[in-house]
């Protein structure tokens, strides 16, 4: 039967090997690998080079709307930019408002994304708040095809440490798993007294008002209650090695947590907020950039699979 489609002579990456051949593609699905395809209704030159799958963004933040500011990209520019990298499914954060319900939350999502998006997607759901409503309609939209939700420990979004164990509770029994920003508050709150005492406010500064420590102790502190209630737990943009230690440590005690790490830290370095002033303004973000050993750390936790998702 004829391809609708022939990718022809590139190197093509499976997860367990790389060879090269011609793809046969019909009715938008692998049809057959082969050397000598018979010609297609189509045909690409692929010679020269890679034939991957469609990569997973598993972390996005689209068409947000956060403390006046707004992002850069929408469902379409953003997704168009995805797909020209190669990623061909993203899942985007739901940011539930204090009240929203759950479904209200996707439904509100949904209507950003649809009819805009050039790829797949999903939604992660961001809890900001956990009454026994909210906790109530996990199961439900567990059931609707959304079992991840995410928290944060940081005052900023944060639900407190007694909402972050129920959650872990309720998330368990339906079958979800929970997505973690970990940054201990207090340890911030008192970098950054210090830092405005000392006059230390240039953007060159960054990396010392959110210190590897404060990630590193929140993390351990989410696994610890993950454990205690049996919950399956996922460590988002992890970028110190303190963090990568806990998860690591954890793994092999049997708990059930993952993590993710990010583009930026794996790239470039805290050596990037030296120039201070706007050179540095424009890679902050949360948790800043590490040390060379912070990314050193990150990439042999990915070799190892100790790390298993990097998210833009």
């Amino acid at each position: 039967m004829a391809h609708d489609l022939v990718i022809r002579g590139g190197l093509i990456a499976t997860a367990t090997d790389s060879f090269v051949a011609d793809v046969g593609i019909r009715n938008g699905l692998i049809a057959s690998f082969g050397e000598h395809l018979d010609p297609g209704t189509a045909e690409v030159d692929a010679r020269g080079l890679h034939v991957l799958p469609g990569g997973v963004d598993v972390h996005t933040h689209l068409d947000l709307d956060l403390g006046g500011a707004r992002t850069a990209d929408d469902f379409e520019s953003g997704t168009a930019a995805a797909a020209c990298g190669g990623i061909t499914t993203i899942c985007d954060y739901a940011w539930q408002g204090k009240g929203q319900s759950l479904a209200d939350t996707i439904a509100a999502w949904s209507v950003k994304a649809r009819g805009r998006a050039h790829v797949d997607y999903g939604f992660h759901i961001i809890l900001s708040d956990v009454t026994d409503e909210r906790i109530a309609e996990i199961p439900a939209i567990v059931g609707a095809g959304y079992p991840s939700f995410k928290v944060f420990t940081i005052r900023e979004f944060g639900i407190g440490d007694e909402a972050l164990l129920r959650v872990l509770r309720a998330a368990r029994r339906a079958g979800a798993i929970v997505n973690v920003h970990c940054e201990n508050s207090e340890m911030l709150d008192l970098a950054e007294k210090d830092m405005i005492a000392t006059g230390r406010l240039d953007p060159r500064f960054y990396a010392e008002s959110r210190p590897a420590r404060a990630e590193a102790e929140a993390t351990r502190r989410v696994i610890d209650y993950a454990e205690h209630v049996d919950a399956e737990v996922y460590i988002v943009h992890m970028s110190c090695e303190g963090a990568v230690d806990a998860v690591r440590a954890a793994r092999k005690r049997g708990v059930r947590v993952w993590g993710e790490t990010r583009p930026i830290y794996l790239g470039l370095t805290s050596e990037r907020y030296d120039p201070g002033g706007l050179e540095a303004a424009k890679v902050i973000g949360a948790p800043p950039l590490r040390a060379l050993p912070d990314q050193a750390a990150l990439w042999d936790a990915l070799r190892a699979g100790d790390l298993q998702t990097i998210g833009s």
